[in-house]
This record gives C-alpha cells, structure tokens and sequence, in this order.
C-alpha cells in the first residue's frame, strides 16, 4: 500500500470514528434529555398552579376582577432557580380557578435601591374596575428571620399601581411609603415586619366610633422579640392609601402560647396575617378571624426544627383601660392545615355568594418542598405549588349535646354556646376547595366510578380505585354505631393508599376513641427520594346531635384529592391535612377501610354494621397552564 493509500485510509478511518462519536454523542444527550425531563416531571402536580421554571412560595394579592371574569394570582417567583433567591413577583390568570394563563416574565422586579434584595409578599387593592394598587414587602438588605436581630429599615412598605387591569406595574414615586423605625422599633426590638394586608373592617369602625365600611385598615405581620408575636395595625387614608397611621399592636399573647390540644401553638414571630370579617347569620354578628402563618412553633416531632403552621384565631376587640389601646382578644383558635400548607392569602369572590349572600372568602396557600433534599430539588429544577383555592366560612352546629370523647367545655378551637336544655351551638371556622376548582376537575376527568353504599360488618377493606397519579374521592360514613355510653368501644375508619405492586404506601386513619385523623407516611421511609416521612396529626372530633327525642352523631365526611405528590384531606369541611408523598411510582389507588377495636380486651366486643356512602371518585384530570 503506498502513503497516499495509507493515508486516505486513515482519513477515512478518522471520519468514521467522529461519525460514530457523534452519534454516541446523540444518543447520550436524548438520554440524558429524557431522564431530566422524567425527574422534572416524576413528582411535579399536574392539578396544582406552579410556574414553568424556578422556585414558587407565597401566592400574593389575590382578586377577582369582575370587569373580565379573570382570577388574578401573584406569586413570589424566582424564575431562574429552583431556590429562595432574588424574589420577584410572577403573575397568572384563570376563568375557572383550574386551568392558567402565567406571565412569562415575573411583573415585579427588585430594581429599585429599597427591595432590591426582594419584592416580598402583599395584597391588592382595587381602586376601580381597572385601577388597582398592590402593597408589598420591599427588602433592601438580607437576612430577616425571627431567630436573629431586626435591623431597621431592611423591611419597608411599597405600592404599585396599575391602570390596565394588572398587565403592567408602575412603582410609586414616594417609595417606601412606610417603615417601622418611627412608630415601633423605638420603643420594642421586633421580629420582623412585613406582608401588607389591607381591608375594610366594620368591627374596628365600631369600636373606632366611624359609621360601618367606611375605614381602610393594614395589618403587618412580626413580633416583640421574647414578648409575643403579633400584627401591627394601621389607619389608612381612604383618600391617599400611601398614608398609614399606626394604631397599635393588636394582640399581645406570649411565646408559643397554646391553649389546649385542640389548638395551635401561637409560634414566635407572624407573617402574612389576614383579617376576615365574615357576617354570622345565625348569631347575627360580623366575626373577625385572623388568618396567620406562624413562624417558630415548638417541635411537633423530636427529630424536627421549630415548625410552622398557617393558624386562625377568632377574635374581638375591646378598649384597653389601662394602655388605652385597641386589642383583640382570641375566643378561639384553630389550624388552617395541618402540614404542607403556608403563607394563606385572601380575597372576596363575588361570584360565589355564602349564605347571607355576601361574597365569600378563598384563600390560596404555599405548598413548599420542605421534606425534599436540596439535592432532590437541584435535581428537578423546580419547587413549590399553588395549593387548590379554598372557600373560608363559619361553620355552625345546632342542638349539639356532646362530642365523641372531649367535654365540650374543652374544644377551644370552638365557641359553644347554650341554646336552652341540654343542648348547644358550635361555631368554628370552614374550610372546604372552591366549587368551581372541583367542577372544572371533575369535568377535565377520563374516568369516574360511584357506589351508593359500602358496608362493613367486620374489619376489612374494600378496593374502589384504579391506579392513577391524580384523583378525587369523596364519602362518608353515615351514624357510626357509636353512642355516649360505648366509651370502651371504638372503630377506626380511612384510606389505605397502594401502588402499583399493591403495596401500602400510606394510611389514613380516623380514630374515634383519640378524636384524631392520622397520616402515616412511615412506609415511604426506604424510599430513595431521601424526603421526611413523619406522621400528620390533626385533632377532629364528631358531635353528638339532638334530633327530636334521638340522639344521633353526625356524619364523618372525607374529601380527599390526591395530584402527582401533593395529597389533601378535608374532614367534615373544618379540618384540613396537605402533605407530600415523593414515591417511586406516582400511580396510587385507594381501598376504604374499616377497623373494629376495644378500649380493654376485644372478649365480647360487640361489632355494628359501619356504612360509607355516596362514594364518589373521579380520575386522570390535568389542568392547562400556558405561559405568554
């Protein structure tokens, strides 16, 4: 062979080598492209808002905007990162609360030299149907926490203005409009400050002496250090919403005050309080509940770090005599959610009217990654969702004898009052998913399946499920065979969730005699996800109710929506539970099941027929959120 043979051969040779390391090439990037895009989407909802890309947390200044028939809902978004960093304000809209259209730029920025660490939470104001002002958190300087010293002015308060509807955002001229060093740093070492909040608030305009409706009210969310949490109340010109008049603190609790079991720990510092003034038709009164995220709760689990918790208090206000200020005092107490739910933010919804036919309260909530590594998340390039919309509303029991276990005396997550005789009224907080989410799942579903009446004469269960990454189930279990005088007797009724090898990958228990509902989560513990697998407990209880000479408990009613990751439970529209199942496999089907059991020894023990009604399951619906 001679040189110029040689060397074409070896040319060729080189060409064929660079073809086939091209094609190697190909194939490992197409690999590596699926299995990105199979980690992106193994745990992400596909029934829950979250942006396109980066990191999601608070929802802020929620509205419905009549004009259009549009819910509008901002967020604190890093677009860039699946991590808390550089905080702007992304945006999105929706007709049916179920299907978004997102900005595909965030519509708040920190550019300015006071929030140029962050645009932090706020609300909305709406001026007219197409002036609107929003009021936000503006951060100049990093970090703010509870846990260490407040320096002043790293927090002020801000205001944007829009004239078209929310499609654009100018910042006003005069920012910050307020900061708290003249009216309360001076005297108190605070916490924090932060998370605007305005309303209106007949309640205050009462004990304020102004006729009803006519005053402008803010609230913002922080604490005295080593005294109490609280929220900072202000006076707002109605003629100028740049000027705030600082009344007060309006309560004065202490460090992680806690009532009882049945109500939460206060925590160390607030943010994001809302106030709700909803009309009572049945005491004939305006409530007022403050909705709050409560920073530095005390350890639920030993293993933990202090925890937090979205909480509500029920409370009314009173002239102090000897500070002279105005307070509110907490008649009662509860948890909005028991887990994976945070930072809850309000609006009123005209077209869902309660039954006064006033507009209704919905509240949005963050549903953050908490018990995934960071390793996880670096992984999956994103974090957080939108928790479904939730209505809020009083929520009240008639002719109530007696609850399951606990003197009625006792709930303090509750008012009760007596209605003559033996019997009472039970007022506390509702909490149920917006109608219109649950029509526009329902209807987005590919299958359905309906069972009129399950019943149990022994402890078993029954399958009523395909497998399915996102469902709805709805039942209830009609007049448990309980009675006042059966206290060594009780049942355990829930959900057991499997996978696709039919094993048991949670369990969700009511238990009777312990009033509690319990979401096991231990049997994830091996799985590679490296998440928290801790149990959920939230304290519910049934009423024993008089209905004529009968005495009969009510029903236990589950709703219960599970979505990729994300599983809620709603009980009896009072009590809620979100948290996160990271699993292998995202396909999960449910049985109902049902547990007889003795308070002593099960000798003797006597088994009554246990009924789950108008079971109801939808399957396979997918929201529609497209980015402009």
């Amino acid at each position: 062979m001679d040189v110029v043979s040689e060397q074409a051969l070896s040319s060729t040779e080189i060409v064929m080598r660079d073809i086939s390391t091209s094609e190697s090439s190909m194939i490992q990037l197409n690999r590596f492209r699926a299995e990105s895009l199979e980690v992106f989407s193994k745990w992400r909802p596909e029934c829950h808002f979250l942006p396109a890309t980066g990191w999601l947390n608070d929802p802020c200044a929620p509205c419905y905007d009549k004009k259009t028939g549009l819910y509008h809902l901002a967020f604190q978004w890093n677009p860039h990162s699946p991590f808390w960093e550089r905080i702007s304000w992304g945006h999105a809209v929706s007709s049916n609360l179920f299907d978004w259209c997102v900005d595909k730029f965030p519509v708040l920025k920190p550019d300015r030299n006071y929030d140029w660490k962050g645009v932090f939470s706020g609300c909305m104001l709406q001026l007219s149907q197409s002036e609107s002002l929003v009021f936000y958190t503006s951060v100049s300087r990093l970090p703010v926490h509870y846990t260490i010293p407040y320096h002043p002015g790293a927090e002020t308060l801000s205001i944007a203005s829009s004239a078209d509807g929310g499609q654009s955002w100018v910042k006003n001229v005069k920012n910050p409009v307020l900061d708290p060093i003249g009216d309360i740093i001076k005297e108190h070492d605070i916490t924090g400050w932060r998370d605007p909040f305005v309303t209106s608030w007949p309640n205050m305009d009462l004990i304020m002496g102004r006729p009803l409706n006519s005053g402008l009210y803010g609230l913002l969310s922080g604490g005295f250090r080593n005294i109490t949490p609280t929220a900072f109340v202000y006076d707002i010109d109605t003629n100028d919403p740049s000027r705030w008049k600082f009344i007060n603190a309006l309560m004065r609790t202490s460090i992680n005050f806690k009532s009882s079991y049945w109500s939460p720990d206060f925590g160390t510092n607030w943010e994001v309080t809302n106030l709700l003034s909803i009309f009572d038709p049945v005491s004939n009164v305006n409530r007022d509940f403050l909705l709050i995220s409560a920073e530095g709760q005390r350890s639920r689990s030993p293993d933990m770090t202090p925890s937090r918790q979205s909480i509500w208090i029920s409370g009314k206000l009173k002239n102090n005599e000897f500070t002279r200020e105005i307070e509110m005092s907490c008649e009662f107490s509860g948890v909005i959610d028991y887990d994976n739910f945070y930072a809850a933010n309000s609006f009123k919804d005209s077209t869902l009217l309660d039954a006064s036919g006033n507009e209704s309260y919905v509240i949005w909530g963050w549903i953050p990654e908490d018990p995934l590594p960071e390793l996880q998340i670096a992984k999956q390039k994103w974090s957080g969702a939108m928790s479904d919309p939730r209505v809020i509303s009083v929520h009240t029991l008639e002719n109530v004898v007696g609850a399951l276990q606990t003197p009625l005396s006792d709930l303090t997550n509750c008012e009760v009052v007596g209605q003559g005789g033996d019997t009472f009224r039970v007022t506390t907080l509702g909490i149920s998913t917006h109608p219109k989410f649950l029509a526009s799942y329902r209807q987005r579903c590919t299958g359905y399946y309906e069972v009129q009446a399950t019943t149990f004469i022994e402890s078993s269960t029954f399958h009523c499920s395909p497998l399915s990454s996102s469902w709805l189930l709805e039942t209830a279990v009609d007049r448990l065979p309980l009675s006042q005088h059966t206290a060594k007797f009780h049942i355990e009724v829930g959900f057991i969730l499997s996978d696709e090898t039919n094993r048991c990958i949670s369990r969700i228990t009511y238990n009777t005699f312990k009033e509690k509902i319990l979401i096991d989560r231990s049997m994830l513990a091996s799985s590679d996800s490296g998440a928290q697998t801790h149990s959920i407990c939230a304290p519910h209880t049934l009423f024993y109710l008089k209905e004529k000479s009968d005495v009969i408990l009510e029903s236990l009613k589950f709703r219960l929506f599970f979505d990729k990751s994300v599983l809620s439970v709603f009980v009896n529209d009072r009590t809620a539970a979100t948290t996160r199942l990271y699993l292998e496999s995202t396909k999960v089907s449910v049985s109902l099941f049902v547990m007889y059991c003795s308070n002593e020894d099960a000798q003797g023990m006597i088994k009554r027929e246990v009924t789950f009604t108008d079971t109801k399951m939808w399957w396979g619906g997918i929201c529609k959120i497209v980015t402009e």
